[in-house]
């Protein structure tokens, strides 16, 4: 979870450095509203989205391909060798501890959004009402600058009265209001409220709000073409520059990009291109930040044998067999040799041709790749607990079918089922008919990385390596 935020952060910086470069600049304010709002929810997306496509991966030297007939392997105790059978919850965790606090914390952010809200309905209930053009507008005793909420104007009601306040500034509001600019707000601070550990989210806040002072403005000036008088009226509400949380409002810092924005031209190619570039650059957050794994096929595989170009001498065949000597009884079963030998079988190996190789009756092969995830939906989750019809191996050591009660079809990253035939069901007195081995995501994780790790070569029949016709 921790890598999660870490990404979620990262990607976040990522599309906020664009738009502050590049997008924020140019007058394509309601595109730059949707990339605001829809980049905050990508962030929070592309570590989540997983790819998985299959590779392989050759060595420097020559190689062929060849082809295993069967990848899977019997899992039991001692092909894994980790031996978690319960998974026993561990309330005081330093991580649980942690997760609480950050709980905490967003449990404070939303109570306090909460506040907000309830204090603006208060506000609402208890002061003077009129309307205006269709929109209500809420008259306060507080020394405030205009400002809106979803359907509501709030404005002071001694200046409203006396016509102190311009129609141009009441349109802005009204504005904010049509364009619904309080959605964004709400979801942001519903955002920030679950993700307030992203300290950059801060600044997606201020573009978010400052983007819309630019459609707002757009809108006055769209209406009344009086860009000095709306200027000079701007200016003059800086000097009342109390704030109220949760709407729109003038800010000196803000004002000063409005009137920079106002007096700037569109450049419609510059603004097709930007848009365009955004796919492009997604993609490469995607590929940064997102996840892509290199699976494997899951019946058959492609290894590789490496083998030299040139004959061997004849007197490294005649090692490589009188090793083998040691460990191969003859049509009845190969022993697993000391790592000394193992090694030095690899060596003798590798440096024969390809058609010496293929003259052996017993050969060094590559180590089988990983299996591939598997997770089982979750109604084959829930019959694997049928202990009549399945047997179950969990992380390589059997279990009772009830102790799945205690995780999740999501918990699990690989599982395998065999059918168990006649002889092999009356070896363990007709219990069960399958048997199904699982490994949940931890272990899978050592696993994988375990089976990457291992490049060594191990000895086994040549029919191992024959090419399934």
């Amino acid at each position: 979870m921790t890598a999660y935020l870490i990404k979620t952060i990262l990607c976040s910086v990522a599309f906020l450095g664009f738009y502050l470069w590049f997008l924020e600049k140019e007058k394509m304010f309601r595109f730059n509203r949707f990339y605001l709002v829809g980049s905050l929810m990508i962030s929070i997306l592309i570590p989540l989205i997983e790819i998985e496509t299959k590779s392989e991966i050759f060595p420097k030297q020559f190689v062929e391909n060849i082809e295993i007939i069967n990848e899977k392997e019997p899992i039991n105790e001692n092909t894994f060798g980790l031996e978690i059978v319960e998974k026993k919850a561990d309330y005081w965790s330093k991580e649980n501890i942690l997760w609480a606090i950050y709980g905490f914390i967003s449990l404070i952010f939303i109570i306090r959004f909460t506040r907000n809200l309830r204090a603006i309905y208060f506000e609402k209930r208890k002061s003077q009402s009129t309307d205006f053009q269709g929109i209500k507008i809420v008259l306060t005793e507080k020394k405030q600058l205009p400002h809106s909420f979803f359907d509501t104007i709030f404005l002071n009601k001694n200046e409203f009265q006396n016509q102190k306040i311009e129609t141009e500034i009441i349109e802005h509001e009204i504005a904010h209001i049509r364009q619904k600019h309080s959605l964004d707000i709400l979801f942001f601070e519903i955002f920030f409220a679950i993700f307030w550990l992203n300290p950059f989210l801060y600044f997606y806040g201020k573009a978010i709000r400052l983007n819309h002072e630019f459609l707002a403005d757009e809108a006055v000036l769209k209406r009344f073409q009086n860009l000095p008088k709306y200027q000079f009226l701007l200016l003059n509400e800086i000097v009342f520059n109390q704030q109220m949380r949760l709407s729109s409002h003038f800010n000196y810092l803000f004002t000063k990009k409005r009137f920079k924005m106002m007096n700037k031209q569109f450049n419609k190619q510059k603004v097709m291109l930007l848009q365009i570039a955004i796919l492009p650059f997604s993609m490469i957050v995607f590929l940064l930040f997102g996840k892509i794994g290199f699976a494997q096929q899951p019946k058959t595989e492609r290894k590789t044998a490496i083998h030299s170009q040139n004959d061997a001498s004849q007197s490294i065949e005649d090692e490589y067999k009188q090793i083998l000597k040691k460990y191969v009884i003859p049509n009845k079963s190969v022993h697993l040799p000391n790592e000394t030998d193992r090694a030095r079988l690899e060596v003798l190996f590798k440096s024969m041709s390809k058609e010496q190789q293929n003259k052996q009756e017993y050969v060094m092969q590559p180590p089988f790749p990983p299996f591939a995830k598997s997770s089982p939906k979750e109604s084959e989750f829930e019959a694997f607990k049928n202990g009549k019809i399945y047997g179950v191996w969990l992380d390589g050591k059997k279990i009772q079918n009830t102790i799945l009660d205690q995780y999740q079809a999501s918990d699990i990253s690989h599982v395998f089922v065999s059918k168990l035939y006649p002889n092999a069901q009356k070896t363990i007195g007709y219990k069960y008919k399958f048997q199904v081995d699982l490994m949940t995501n931890a272990h899978y994780e050592k696993y994988r990385k375990e089976r990457l790790a291992d490049k060594k070569y191990y000895l086994r029949p040549d029919w191992f390596r024959k090419i399934k016709k």
